[in-house]
């Protein structure tokens, strides 16, 4: 198996960005995570103005009910653009928990915004 290393390791020619996940490292995930732009922003570039500000009541609700630590996670990673594992040392926690906490966070993001009618499955 040590054979296939060197390969296994190989930057793929096409998608320069592409990183294998079959056994991430924390610097793996942080470029994946990285690749990936803000979702909220993304959602809220693609509404028209109503629908934004709306969007935007929205976000800042759901981030009040979050913890302390749960709104500097988010803030840090996207508002100041901090790598996950950066956020999770500031905020005291582990990276793959960072991870964990980030993805259930915009899953209520998600949730809250459908529950409004705000979202892809609007149509």
């Amino acid at each position: 198996m040590k054979e296939f290393e060197p390969v296994r390791n190989t930057p793929c020619p096409e998608k320069k960005n592409f990183v294998p996940t079959n056994n991430p490292s924390e610097k793996t995930m942080d470029v994946m995570m990285s690749t990936d732009p803000n979702p909220l922003e993304h959602l809220m570039e693609n509404l028209e103005s109503d629908r934004r500000i709306k969007a935007g009541r929205v976000i800042r609700e759901v981030t009040n009910t979050l913890s302390e630590a749960e709104q500097s996670l988010v803030r840090l990673v996207y508002a100041d653009d901090l790598s996950v594992s950066a956020a999770a040392r500031v905020v005291g926690l582990n990276p793959p928990a960072a991870r964990r906490r980030l993805k259930k966070i915009l899953a209520g993001y998600r949730k809250a915004l459908l529950a409004k009618g705000i979202g892809k499955e609007e149509r």
